[in-house]
């Protein structure tokens, strides 16, 4: 088999998406894979590469992803560097897909890093709008859903036209596929299920510090990060000897912080962002999410192999399979109930060590041996058809 590989990604490193990609090329380069990663802008004091495991490809039009030049350098690419499949990580690249499907190139996997459906979930959901966004939705948005299934139709087109387009349909969960095909009246052979990977880790601390951890993007139509500032309001003074401490940065972050500031919150810290958070996973003794849409959550992952405790809302299939088996699945978006399950953890240290233990079994299901060999097995079959 030819294990030349290109994967296709706007601004990289951005978030998880970007992350997943990360992890996918070092798994795949240690096992004899060559790596391309093509974007449109290249994020290198963000980036991890410390062992060579990509190379990056810049599109030479960058304010137009999906532009005609982008694509004939594309194809001149896939045949100089010989690459034998391309994996495209973004809906923006449609036509780019349509192009390269036409021509008959190359194989193509799309890689659906998001919850299906979630872009009309999040353009019809009113607690996440502000101002006169929220007034656009309940006047307008809501109305053409309701009347024409505007917004329904919209994203059946798109899912549909991604289908039809790649020669491999990836997601992070089962459900998500069945979800897809059947919005989209396909037959769904072309799916497949690749949940993202975490590295194992060989120490974890003995003895973790009380603090409560959440890593990632700080966006307010998805992360709703507001959530786990007002739990923390609820539990701070019931548990006097925790803090919780948040990892990331966004345009959300100032309205966090005033808010933190607002509900006069003791032990808070906001810590912006950091190209390694690992520190903060080995000290941390539970990580939350509190997302409104999330396809998998890979904080969660990356907390449970550093044994913090994983606690999350059941938002999506990605999210309740990675935390029933160990942690705290609480039925959105009850910040009452979260916070009852995050002071039993604080408060309950047998409690949280069982939890701890059953997450940290939990995790290996995403370590890379059980996760590289499905994506060699799918490259293997994209080569042989």
């Amino acid at each position: 088999m030819n294990k030349t590989i290109g994967i296709l990604h706007l601004t990289f490193p951005y978030g998880g998406a970007e992350t997943a990609t990360i992890r996918l090329a070092k798994g795949l380069s240690e096992h004899g894979f060559k790596i391309y990663v093509f974007c449109t802008e290249y994020r290198e004091n963000r980036a991890e590469n410390a062992n060579g495991d990509y190379e990056i490809v810049r599109l030479p039009n960058a304010k137009k992803p999906a532009s005609p030049r982008n694509i004939r350098f594309l194809k001149d690419a896939i045949q100089t560097r010989g690459i034998t499949c391309l994996c495209v990580a973004c809906d923006c690249f449609l036509p780019i897909m349509s192009a390269l499907k036409d021509k008959k190139c190359v194989p193509l996997v799309y890689i659906q890093h998001n919850q299906p459906f979630w872009e009309k979930r999040s353009q019809l959901d009113l607690d996440a709008k502000k101002g006169f966004m929220k007034a656009r939705v309940a006047c307008i948005d809501l109305p053409k859903e309701k009347l024409f299934g505007y917004y329904t139709r919209r994203w059946k087109r798109i899912y549909t036209d991604l289908y039809d387009n790649c020669d491999a349909y990836v997601t992070l969960h089962p459900q998500y596929s069945r979800e897809i095909a059947e919005a989209i009246g396909r037959d769904g052979k072309k799916f497949t299920a690749i949940p993202n990977m975490v590295s194992p880790v060989n120490t974890i601390p003995a003895e973790k510090k009380k603090e409560i951890l959440y890593s990632g993007r700080m966006s307010h139509r998805d992360k709703r990060i507001d959530r786990l500032i007002k739990i923390w309001g609820i539990i701070c003074d019931k548990a006097p000897d925790w803090e919780l401490v948040l990892v990331g940065d966004g345009k959300e972050r100032k309205r966090l912080q005033a808010l933190a500031a607002r509900l006069a919150l003791p032990r808070i810290r906001f810590e912006g962002w950091q190209k390694d958070v690992s520190q903060y996973y080995r000290e941390a003794s539970i990580v939350c999410l509190t997302s409104s849409f999330e396809s998998f959550g890979l904080c969660l992952t990356e907390g449970m192999s550093h044994g913090c405790v994983p606690v999350a809302f059941n938002c999506s299939a990605g999210v309740a399979d990675i935390v029933q088996a160990g942690g705290c699945l609480i039925p959105p978006f009850r910040l009452d109930e979260y916070a009852a399950a995050l002071l039993r953890l604080v408060t309950d240290d047998k409690f949280r060590e069982e939890q701890r233990r059953k997450s940290l079994a939990s995790v290996k299901r995403f370590h890379p041996q059980e996760i590289i060999p499905l994506w060699t097995t799918l490259f293997e079959r994209l080569q042989k058809a």
